[in-house]
């Protein structure tokens, strides 16, 4: 990784000086506020927002602010302000709590008015608003296929060839084992990345370093550090059923969900976890009512040795542990398979259909400018990996989220697909998780509702 990162160091650096010499005076820096958008080469209509305030709803500020410490968040500031003088507009943050998005959207569609010209909302809390066209097909207003827009959420957003929701975030990857370099040291276990490079990194040897990574004293049964933290909520449990070739609900490229819970080899994939939960040497078995941090906060204490989470998670880990640690992918159902690489965006964007047209047009239009690149290509690249170096612990960590971050090819939708009918049915799943009952009574008591939520979904209810 090193010897990568001087060679495109130097590469960069030449690139950008054969820029400069064919620019001369008329090169501008990236960050200009028509950077990246394709549009630009063509002569625009003269846009007047007539002193328009441009809101945009979230459960935060997401507005770039003056007194920020970070450099991209100063630049889309003074970019903010440029835009507002230059198309006569303001832009204004409008707060509000998760929970109430989609109840606010909701009433405002019925009022006919409109909540916010910009909306965030959870990507798993949309299916149901695109099916009933609620959303403008901002994809007509918005080039989407410039590189500052997600495009799996381009793709899990098109219906009838017409996009209704994007992002500016990247994908989140979310199936990492993170593992605790100190405690693998100290009881003798080499860390996996050549098992890693070997496609070697299994399921069955994944349960070996478990019992090896266990710390017990003389004194007492109880280990003192566990190998793992059991799966037992919705995300590790859709991240482990993915790498045995499973799934709660499947999506075809119509986006038509169908439920699989009466398919065998789901069964047997929950059945696997809860034989892991359960049985396995050194797992420690989570509560049914475990809160989501409590996997994160036990790694950062060294009382596991690993545990299944997110690279969001990394900078926490650098900053709250003593130890170090290191990242892996999600073991393999055998040797010489692929690594998942599970991604997901936790918010979209979207813009209400009943808006003014002419106003949405030039709404989107400068929304558009201000999410332009800050960087070139090449900049971002090499920005992306000396962020991960800051967080991560080791090189051989760095490779391998760059080559998951290359790679991304799965985005959750059972959510999406059921909404709280699927919630119900999989806080009933917990328990069986950890052998309070079985999986098959809680598939028995719930797949019939889980079919009228998912066919609910798909007609748009």
């Amino acid at each position: 990784m090193k010897n990568f990162k001087r060679l495109f160091s130097l590469s960069l650096a030449l690139l950008m000086a054969l820029s400069l010499c064919a620019c001369g005076k008329d090169a501008k820096p990236s960050g200009g506020s028509n950077s990246g958008n394709k549009t630009d080469s063509k002569e625009e209509e003269v846009i007047d927002l007539a002193g328009h305030e441009i809101t945009i709803a979230s459960w935060w500020d997401d507005l770039p602010k003056s007194d920020s410490n970070d450099e991209k968040h100063k630049l889309r500031y003074a970019r903010m302000k440029e835009l507002e003088e230059e198309y006569n507009c303001t832009f204004k943050a409008v707060v509000v709590e998760q929970t109430q998005i989609s109840s606010n959207l909701r009433a405002a569609v019925l009022a006919g008015d409109v909540f916010a010209d910009v909306i965030f909302m959870r990507a798993d809390s949309t299916d149901q608003f695109m099916a009933s066209d609620v959303f403008l097909p901002v994809g007509d207003y918005i080039d989407l296929t410039q590189r500052q827009y997600n495009q799996s959420i381009n793709q899990q957003y098109t219906k009838d060839g017409k996009i209704y929701a994007f992002s500016t975030y990247e994908n989140n990857i979310e199936s990492l084992i993170f593992f605790n370099k100190d405690i693998f040291s100290k009881v003798g276990l080499e860390e996996p990345y050549q098992l890693v490079k070997d496609k070697k990194w299994t399921w069955d040897v994944f349960k070996t370093y478990v019992a090896k990574a266990t710390i017990t004293s003389a004194s007492s049964s109880i280990p003192e550090v566990y190998g793992f933290y059991g799966v037992n909520n919705g995300t590790g449990t859709t991240q482990v059923l993915k790498t045995l070739g499973t799934e709660f609900v499947h999506k075809d490229d119509k986006g038509v969900y169908t439920s699989a819970l009466r398919e065998s080899e789901l069964t047997k994939g929950l059945n696997f976890i809860r034989e892991m939960n359960t049985t396995w040497t050194g797992v420690y078995k989570p509560s049914k009512d475990a809160s989501w941090s409590e996997p994160g906060q036990r790694f950062i204490d060294g009382k596991v040795a690993m545990v299944i989470t997110g690279f969001t998670s990394a900078e926490k880990m650098k900053t709250k542990m003593t130890d170090k640690f290191g990242i892996v992918p999600l073991p393999l159902a055998k040797e010489g398979d692929d690594y998942i690489s599970i991604s997901e965006t936790h918010n979209v964007r979207v813009m209400q259909s009943n808006m003014d047209d002419k106003l949405a047009k030039k709404v989107a239009t400068v929304y558009d400018k201000l999410m332009a690149p800050l960087y070139s290509e090449d900049e971002e690249k090499e920005k992306n990996i000396s962020s991960y170096e800051q967080v991560l612990c080791d090189d051989e960590s760095v490779d391998i989220i760059v080559e998951m971050k290359a790679k991304e090819n799965t985005l959750f939708n059972q959510i999406s697909a059921a909404g709280n009918t699927y919630y119900k049915f999989f806080n009933d799943l917990r328990p069986a998780l950890i052998g309070e009952t079985t999986i098959a009574t809680v598939i028995a008591t719930h797949e019939s509702a889980l079919d009228e939520a998912i066919k609910a979904t798909n007609n748009g209810e």
